[in-house]
């Protein structure tokens, strides 16, 4: 199946592919790019999670990931906003870490 880019870069999701992944007008999809591909996929809830991730339920939002790296990059999101993170040089000091000049 192909799709024609208009002059504002917009692209037309045709209407049997957009039955099948449940796609209607206002709903979000999440793009990304592998190898020069692009894929297309309804964003869900999990890109930002209405709840804490904490490690009862860290498998939960993995599982809902549409990817791994989605996934782990839902976790770190959350622990930076939680203030869970400390920056890279403090870690590296922190466990006697050689760091690069």
């Amino acid at each position: 199946m192909t799709a024609t880019i208009d002059s504002r870069g917009r692209v037309t999701i045709p209407a049997a592919l957009r039955k099948t992944l449940g796609l209607r007008e206002g709903d979000t999809v999440q793009l990304d790019v592998d190898d020069g591909v692009l894929h297309v996929a309804k964003a869900d809830e999990t890109s930002e999670p209405r709840e804490p991730i904490t490690d009862e339920n860290l498998a939960s939002y993995l599982a809902r990931a549409s990817n791994p790296i989605e996934g782990l990059a839902m976790v770190a999101e959350a622990d930076a906003r939680a203030g869970r993170t400390i920056p890279l040089e403090e870690y590296a000091d922190q466990r006697g870490l050689k760091r690069r000049a």
